[in-house]
């Protein structure tokens, strides 16, 4: 999630970090590759879909803020206590620095 905020923000210096973080986390070259495409790739889990859309349109709150639709899908995977988690770190990624 991080690193696709990064990308959408256009932070450079945040991509490079989140790269390494993920790689050093045990995410793999392929996956991090196809994070831009996420929607036409068949590299990721149903459950990580619906938590990048939730990043997506969490990150671009002015355009249309998070859906309906995205919301339903949300709680279809994550219970009550996981769905605050990356609603979260959504907006705490997003903040700007103090």
């Amino acid at each position: 999630m991080q690193l696709q905020v990064g990308q959408i923000n256009g932070g450079g210096l945040c991509v490079d970090a989140h790269i390494k973080g993920a790689t050093a986390a045990g995410d793999t070259a392929v996956r991090l590759s196809r994070l831009a495409a996420w929607r036409h790739s068949t590299v990721f889990t149903e459950a990580e879909r619906v938590a990048l859309r939730l990043t997506e349109e969490g990150t671009r709150l002015g355009d249309h803020g998070v859906s309906d639709e995205t919301w339903a899908e949300v709680r279809k995977h994550y219970d009550d206590d996981q769905v605050g988690a990356p609603a979260c770190l959504v907006s705490l990624i997003n903040a700007p620095p103090a």
